[in-house]
Formats: C-alpha cells, structure tokens, sequence
C-alpha cells in the first residue's frame, strides 16, 4: 500500500524535480482526504495550490497507447498521428536516425548496434529501448 504522501528527503530533491514556477503556479491535485498531510509534509507543502480530487475533465481526456518494437535493428512505432517526427538517439546524445509517422506508424533502421541502448523520440514523447 502506497502511503501518501510518500517523502523525498530534502527540499534539494524537490527543487531538482519541481522549478519555482511550477511551485507557485501549478497546482498539485492529491488523493482525497490527505490534503493536510500534503500541506505539512516537506517539499509539497511548498505548492501554492493544492486541490484533491481529480482536475476537471481529466476522466474524459483519452489515453493514446504507443508501440514501440525493437527487431532485427529495426525499431517500429505504432499508434502515432500521422506526421509525427521520431527521431532516434545513441546514449551519447548522438541522433541515429530518424522517420515521420503514416498511417500510423514509422520506421527506423537506427545506425547502432545490437543490445545498444536508445532513446527514442516521438513528437514530445520520448522512451528507451533496447535495439535487438
């Protein structure tokens, strides 16, 4: 069971994960019935708005599955809007290659070798994968 809400010691490790912008302007939704123990607990405490509940509208918000493949040196993608740039990244940073999404899906024969690590960029998505 997942206590809430769970403690990441430091204030420094907030500051990594959260800007101050996010601390004044977003707003935290919590579970229902733990808004105090969010409000005195360290580094959440530090969100100007804090709301329980789920945002409006979030339940009607469709969720988008993406596939992503790895065979023979070739990454698939699937479920993507058509037009979608993905890119593909070495773990040095390095782009290995690239397509554009049709009729759903893209291709790329990145230029590592097998049982490298990449990183794969789909639009404003991004996931590791292991090319085999």
């Amino acid at each position: 069971m997942i206590e809430f809400p769970f403690v990441i010691y430091g204030k420094s490790t907030y500051n990594n994960v959260f800007s101050e912008n996010t601390f004044q302007n977003a707003t935290l939704y919590v579970p229902e019935g733990t808004i105090g123990k969010y409000k005195a607990t360290e580094g959440w405490k530090d969100f100007v708005f804090i709301e329980e509940g789920l945002p409006n509208g979030i339940s009607d918000v469709p969720a988008q599955a993406v596939l992503l493949q790895s065979e023979d040196g070739v990454l698939s993608v699937q479920g993507l809007a058509d037009g979608t740039p993905v890119s593909v990244y070495g773990m040095n940073g390095i782009q290995a290659g690239s397509a554009v999404s049709k009729g759903g899906q893209a291709i790329v024969a990145p230029s590592l070798p097998s049982g490298s690590v990449a990183i794969v960029k789909m639009g404003e998505k991004r996931m590791k994968v292991v090319v085999k």
